[in-house]
């Protein structure tokens, strides 16, 4: 099997150089035993040889709510289905039960394992403070990928940033032409044709934003294909609620 490091101009994946006080990656995942909805005991350690997906999620937090409207996760998990691609929910929400996680999997109509550690002893296991976290689990156990979902959040900080700098060239635009003339309707004029490429360069933004990278797609394909990449994200999401 091949090994690939690849940074973000290749892969277009963020790889942080500074430690996220994560577990190793690269190396063999912690082992664990959970219940699902069903009170089945599910052992990690029965799922080697086939990738193990991991997926810590709060049904109270509002970007885990907004994947799962928009069905990220589900046509994610399901485009796996018959590659040996285990998806496994854990909820280590304090507060929650789990009738919350079989409420949550029947709302969203989920076709795979959805786990509960209430008490978080799993989640501090893995150093999870965000949820939705992902991991990601080769056949070998190895760890080889953790963090978010997508660069949703960095798409949306590079638009706002380049939206922020064409506001901040029109003002000083308008600025100008009050300074060159009085005439009201040069500057009606001008602050027209200004606002009209504004909004031409915002759709175009609007465009470029629908082009969101899914993290977990890029290496699982590559794991698929026997070229693993070793990569890690920051989550973006709500704190995970552990009872301290």
């Amino acid at each position: 099997m091949t090994y690939l490091r690849l940074n973000f101009l290749v892969l277009l994946i963020i790889l942080w150089n500074a430690s996220i006080n994560a577990i190793t990656l690269d190396e063999l995942a912690p082992i664990f035993s959970l219940q699902d909805t069903s009170g089945e005991t599910i052992n990690l350690s029965d799922f080697r040889t086939k990738h193990i997906i991991l997926e810590w999620f709060n049904p109270d937090c509002v970007e885990v709510q907004n994947l799962y409207q928009q069905k990220v996760m589900q046509q994610l998990a399901k485009k796996y289905e018959g590659f040996e691609v285990i998806w496994l929910a854990i909820n280590s929400t304090y507060y929650m039960t789990q009738e919350d996680n079989i409420r949550w999997k029947e709302t969203n109509n989920l076709r795979y394992y959805v786990l509960g550690d209430f008490s978080g002893k799993i989640a501090q296991l893995y150093k999870v403070k965000t949820t939705p976290e992902v991991f990601i689990i080769n056949p070998e156990g190895i760890l080889i990928y953790r963090g978010a979902i997508d660069n949703k959040m960095i798409e949306e900080q590079r638009k706002a940033n380049i939206v922020e700098n064409i506001e901040e060239s029109l003002a000083i635009e308008q600025t100008n032409v009050v300074a060159e003339s009085l005439n009201i309707d040069q500057i009606a004029g001008k602050n027209s044709e200004a606002k009209k490429e504004l909004k031409i360069k915002e759709e175009n933004l609007e465009i470029k934003q629908l082009e969101i990278i899914n993290y977990v797609k890029v290496i699982l394909d590559a794991s698929l294909a026997n070229q693993v990449i070793i990569g890690e994200t920051k989550p973006y999401g709500c704190d995970i609620k552990y009872a301290y």
